[in-house]
């Protein structure tokens, strides 16, 4: 049995190193993005402040990210400490706090997508005109 507990915590080990390093894959597409429009305006004289604006707006939506995740992992541990004590009712509160802040994580995550996604539809037809 103790097998499969490490197993388990292995495997969530290399999902949580995998979220953090895509997570930072996000932050950094974004925020180059935007350094990337910033130089591009000053360069050509053309006018990206609006794709910059929804790259800006989906880099912070990355870090708020980070954040939520952070609160969740926060939850979660202290789910563990209190069932190690055996304060059944406080461990699950702290689990669904840990799902609610898990569930945020990802809704503002996916949100980021978005905003980088138009963001980068709205560089293109500025690009293009």
């Amino acid at each position: 049995m103790s097998t499969n507990h490490s197993s388990s915590d292995h495997h969530f080990a290399l999902a949580s190193t995998i979220a953090s390093e895509a997570l930072k894959a996000v932050l950094l597409v974004n925020g180059g993005a935007v350094t990337a429009l910033i130089a591009l305006s000053g360069n050509t004289g053309i006018d990206y402040r609006k794709a910059i604006l929804w790259f800006g707006i989906a880099t912070l939506l990355a870090t708020l990210t980070f954040t939520l995740g952070y609160f969740s992992q926060l939850s979660y541990a202290n789910h563990v400490l209190e069932l190690e004590k055996q304060e059944f009712e406080q461990a699950n509160c702290e689990l669904k706090k840990h799902n609610a802040f898990q569930l945020a994580a990802i809704g503002v995550l996916l949100a980021s997508l978005a905003f980088s996604g138009y963001g980068a539809y709205v560089a293109s037809q500025i690009a293009l005109k």
